[in-house]
């Protein structure tokens, strides 16, 4: 067989029709990303052959004698053969070598688990395949791998079929071959622009986009489960590979989720780097092996070794590798404590997704569980609530005991309009230890999150819970205080939030504490500063400048808009080199080199800076128009371009440009 059927939307060929006096069709059998799938009888070499019809919005759109010139070069054990291209009555077909078998899909549908050696021979075959197309001039992307375009014929071979030539000059073929849940985040990204009219053909596809799919496919086939995209097209793994019932290698594991990180630049950079990760896998597997086996072997030689004063070398090495967990584990749970929650993140999704690291997360689910927990809390604590619920999920599935875990986990889904699925805990507060105070919370963030309650009530829990709280509640006591400003601010009530802010930061002296009042109160602050509109000349601006100042000296725990206030509030007492220097620092940080909003205040800033020299000739706004192409290029990389307030600054910002350069105050005309 080609390709199971699926949703039919081809245009029905009569069974018994013969397309140009040589092919009889049989049957339909699916349809591909570019056109409908059938089986033909080769009427000359009397055998079956494939058809392919090429949808018709292609016909006249693209090169077809091109594509399939380029096919028809292609000769490589595990890729089907192209023997023909006609052009009939308006139509457009491809003629393909039939392959007798199933999909890849058809195994993961029915359950089917397969044996490592298994696994890595098809996963073997398909880079081989991909190693041929890809070194091919020019280079030949597939662009929609998937379990259902990975035949597995009859002989036991794997091969890759349904060609869609891809290259950054078939732009919209691309847009068209994609499969959800396989594509690439490069890709997806791609996809998203084109479909909001954006410079889609800027994206540039290459080899690494394959060797995602690829690495998405076996995940599929090794788990059983369909990798997920996220909402605004950013792949992330239903779970990381240690989280599913995985019976496969840590080595093989580790392949695959290398060729599943997101940025191109951390995966094999082609499919012969990939090969040979997989071939050196072989050796380090054997060395695994071994391990399994004494590992069997552990309760009758373990006395004696213990005699002996001495352990397996297998043995040794699992220890080792836990007490280097252990050790990393630390490492993350000490700087959660400091609130250096951008390291926290990436050092816990790479700890629980190092391959390494499997046999022990295996073996230790409440040590798995915490890590999660500790990642999740990273998220929240950066109002990441998406990604926070992820690593929530994965901690309780993996049974954790933290009743402060699923305190913050309702509260994650409340904040995220989730108020349901938050309740849902609430009403099983026994279940997860919540006691009265952290129920108390939790019912707070839904009425606040639900719009179902009168603030006045919130305010009344939350009040309830700081009178209430014991003196191990503390950290509960805090939360309540936070939210309860957060409440005085959607009232409009700046004072009673600054009060009620600068009483908790008296009150909470430990550092990461302190650091949560301070961060809410500077907000309060800029709240305040921009309601009156009385900016530098607020009784505010001195306190907000110093608190945040504080909070960035810290680089490893101050976060985004600590920085942006303060550029703000520098800018509004007209501090434009300290505002610019503050944003520079920013823009060499992880969390804001991507970020559009960095440079488009740094162009902003600029602007203003330059309209108020008094003589005009002294002006010179090449700065700004350096600044706002940086913007430009990363706005259209966001996933937020739509409806941000950003997109309104950055309207702005286009008004200005386009007003200095009507002026002549320019030299770049568009």
């Amino acid at each position: 067989m080609w390709q199971t059927a699926g949703r039919m939307r081809m245009t029905a060929i009569r069974e018994g029709a013969v397309i140009h006096n040589t092919y009889e069709i049989k049957r339909p059998i699916g349809e591909g990303a570019g056109g409908s799938v059938y089986l033909a009888w080769h009427l000359n070499l009397q055998k079956y052959v494939v058809i392919k019809r090429i949808k018709d919005k292609y016909v006249g759109n693209i090169n077809e004698r091109r594509e399939v010139d380029i096919l028809k070069k292609l000769h490589h054990r595990y890729i089907p053969q192209v023997y023909d291209f006609i052009q009939e009555g308006g139509d457009v077909y491809t003629v393909i070598d039939y392959i007798d078998g199933n999909t890849m899909q058809d195994y993961i549908d029915r359950q089917v688990k397969f044996e490592e050696p298994q696994v890595i021979k098809w996963m073997h075959q398909i880079l081989e395949a991909l190693d041929y197309i890809h070194t091919q001039a020019p280079p030949v992307i597939h662009n929609d791998i998937k379990p259902n375009n990975i035949m597995i014929s009859a002989d036991g071979d794997a091969c890759l079929i349904d060609f869609n030539i891809s290259s950054n000059d078939y732009g919209e073929r691309d847009i068209e071959g994609y499969s959800k849940g396989y594509a690439s985040p490069e890709l997806m990204h791609r996809i998203r622009l084109y479909s909001t009219g954006g410079r889609y053909f800027d994206v540039h596809l290459d080899a690494r986009s394959d060797l995602f799919s690829l690495a998405a496919s076996f995940y599929s086939l090794m788990t059983g489960e369909r990798p997920t995209v996220r909402e605004k097209d950013t792949m992330r793994l239903r779970k990381p590979l240690w989280h599913t019932d995985c019976i496969y290698s840590n080595q093989l594991c580790g392949v695959l989720t290398r060729a599943l990180s997101e940025n191109p630049d951390q995966r094999p950079q082609s499919a012969a780097e990939m090969l040979n990760d997989l071939d050196s896998m072989k050796l380090r597997d054997e060395e695994y092996l071994r391990l399994t086996r004494s590992r069997k072997r552990f309760n009758f030689l373990a006395a004696v070794l213990m005699t002996l004063g001495i352990m397996s070398a297998g043995f040794g090495y699992y220890f080792l590798t836990q007490e280097q967990f252990h050790d990393k584990y630390a490492e993350i749970s000490s700087l959660a404590e400091q609130g250096a929650y951008n390291e926290v993140e990436t050092k816990a999704e790479n700890l629980l997704n190092d391959g390494r690291y499997r046999l022990v997360l295996n073996r230790d689910p409440d040590g798995a569980a915490n890590l999660c927990y500790l990642a999740a809390e990273a998220y929240f604590e950066q109002e990441d609530y998406d990604n926070a619920i992820t690593y929530f999920t994965c901690a309780a599935d993996a049974g954790i005991k933290n009743a402060d875990c699923y305190r913050d986990y309702a509260i994650a889904l409340a904040r995220s309009g989730r108020a349901d699925e938050a309740q849902k805990i609430a009403g099983q507060a026994d279940t997860y230890d919540l006691n009265s105070a952290n129920l108390d919370l939790v019912l707070a963030e839904i009425g606040m999150s639900d719009g179902k309650e009168d603030l006045s009530a919130v305010v009344g829990k939350l009040q309830q819970v700081v009178a209430e709280a014991d003196e191990d509640e503390e950290e509960i006591k805090l939360r309540a205080i936070i939210d309860l400003a957060d409440v005085y601010e959607r009232r409009g009530s700046y004072g009673d939030a600054i009060q009620t802010l600068r009483e908790a930061e008296k009150e909470f002296t430990e550092p990461s504490w302190q650091r949560r009042v301070q961060r809410a109160l500077g907000n309060a602050y800029v709240l305040e500063m921009n309601t009156e509109g009385s900016g530098s000349e607020s009784p505010y601006a001195e306190d907000a400048e110093r608190i945040f100042r504080s909070l960035t000296e810290d680089t490893a725990a101050a976060d985004y808009n600590d920085y942006m206030n303060l550029s703000q509030i520098c800018q509004m007492r007209g501090e434009y080199d300290e505002a610019e220097e503050v944003l520079q620092k920013l823009f060499g940080t992880d969390e804001g080199k991507n970020r559009y909003e960095v440079p488009m205040r740094l162009a902003l800033i600029e602007i203003e800076r330059q309209g108020k020299i008094e003589d005009e000739g002294s002006r010179d706004y090449s700065k700004a128009e350096q600044y706002d192409e940086q913007a430009e290029k990363l706005y259209e990389k966001t996933e937020d371009n739509g409806g941000d307030a950003g997109s309104d600054l950055m309207q702005q910002l286009r008004n200005q440009m386009d007003a200095l350069r009507s002026g002549g105050w320019l030299d770049k005309e568009d």
